[in-house]
């Protein structure tokens, strides 16, 4: 079973908080439903670096994550393989 670190961010900005609705794509396993922006981390990329660059790539924004605030851990099945993820919010 393959391991992914994933990380999300809370972004907020006059007193509303940020979210997207996900894009179809060859691994997407939310296609459709809303959350928030992130994704996976690469090797040797710390939690704050993966999301900082995550939340640039899907939404243009420059963001300085803070304090890890929730912990997820689930088990979704991607292209056929199950898989463990660990999603570190922040």
């Amino acid at each position: 079973m393959q391991l992914y670190v994933g990380v999300k961010a809370v972004i907020q900005h006059e007193g509303k908080i940020f979210i997207i609705r996900e894009a179809a794509y060859d691994e997407g396993t939310q296609t459709g439903k809303w959350d928030f922006p992130g994704g996976r981390i690469d090797p040797e990329e710390t939690l704050h670096e993966g999301l900082a660059r995550e939340v640039r790539e899907e939404v243009g924004l420059v963001v300085t994550p803070g304090d890890v605030c929730f912990v997820q851990e689930n088990f979704p099945v991607i292209k056929g393989d199950p898989c463990h993820m660990c999603v570190f919010t922040t």
